[in-house]
């Protein structure tokens, strides 16, 4: 099973990164020590957004990891909003499913072309809405995809599906929306936010894991650290229960996402391990001025083939 994680090293041209604040750009030349160079320590980036240049610090930047499968599983919020940073693009159009009162879908439409959120309970859409006048809230069940989908723009899908109906969602629940979303939008990616299928998802690792130690049981010994004390034989006893335990519990979890998500979905499974910061929630005021300018434009263009027919 894949897993995502983010990195700060250093940055070699062609890389893609992040700068603080200021959108996704290109690295064009790494960072130098040469002296009397007037860009002495900084990497020239081209931002993506409008194609200048800038000579950037480089504890500025943030290399991008996107997901390489369809169904990226975070655990914790940080790390849900995380990975927003790593895999929403500017042509993305995203729906956010349990959008509550809007800060992430906010995040969002930082980078993405459109976002909308939707959510059950009505009391936060209206928060959302007023708090975010700039971006389309409604209340709706995201089991309803036939409605969802009437939520994007004219003539687009949905590229990017978040969901976060609670973070402690059954795991019988969360299941049924992913499989509801995939279907529905098959060319869409998947960023989940849920602590049952993350932790499923782990212990289903480890037991793969277990299973490749076992058919190189040499090459695991050579890599298994001496203990760091003798144990005695109760002790022993009680780590070999909770070894066994654990591997109980993994093919147990194993076996049901299996039947939960389907074989084609859980090879499609990535875990996202958030590592640093939580990324900037508040858009820069340019992003938020191109998301009006973007829905003023569709408004219009909507009523003129209203007036048309």
């Amino acid at each position: 099973m894949a897993q995502t994680a983010t990195d700060t090293a250093s940055f070699e041209p062609g890389d893609i990164v992040d700068v603080k604040g200021h959108g996704r750009a290109t690295v064009l030349a790494a960072a130098t020590d040469s002296p009397g160079d007037p860009h002495r320590g900084r990497c020239h980036i081209r931002y993506h957004e409008d194609g200048t240049t800038y000579w950037a610090r480089p504890q500025l930047l943030r290399r991008m990891r996107p997901a390489s499968r369809r169904l990226l599983v975070a655990r914790h919020t940080y790390s849900y909003r995380d990975a927003m940073v790593h895999n929403v693009e500017r042509p993305d159009v995203c729906l956010e499913i349990g959008c509550h009162e809007g800060l992430t879908t906010n995040m969002i439409s930082n980078r993405a072309t459109f976002v909308t959120g939707i959510d059950t309970a009505p009391e936060v859409v209206a928060i959302a809405a007023a708090r975010h006048p700039h971006l389309p809230f409604s209340r709706m069940d995201g089991l309803d995809t036939a409605a969802t989908a009437a939520l994007a723009p004219a003539g687009c899908s949905f590229s990017l599906v978040c969901i976060d109906i609670s973070g402690k969602a059954p795991l019988d629940l969360i299941c049924e929306m992913i499989r509801a979303q995939a279907a529905a939008f098959p060319a869409a990616r998947l960023i989940v936010k849920n602590e049952e299928l993350y932790d499923a998802l782990v212990a289903l690792e480890q037991q793969q894991q277990g299973e490749a130690a076992q058919e190189a049981p040499e090459q695991q010994q050579q890599q298994k650290p001496a203990p760091a004390a003798v144990q005695t034989p109760e002790q022993a006893a009680a780590a070999a229960a909770a070894e066994a335990a654990a591997a109980a519990r993994g093919r147990a979890g194993a076996a049901r996402l299996l039947q939960l998500l389907g074989a084609e979905l859980l090879a499609e499974c990535e875990l996202f391990r958030h590592q640093f910061r939580p990324p900037r929630l508040q858009p820069p005021e340019r992003w938020t001025q191109r998301q009006l300018q973007h829905q003023q434009a569709q408004q219009h263009q909507q009523a003129a083939g209203e007036a048309t027919s």
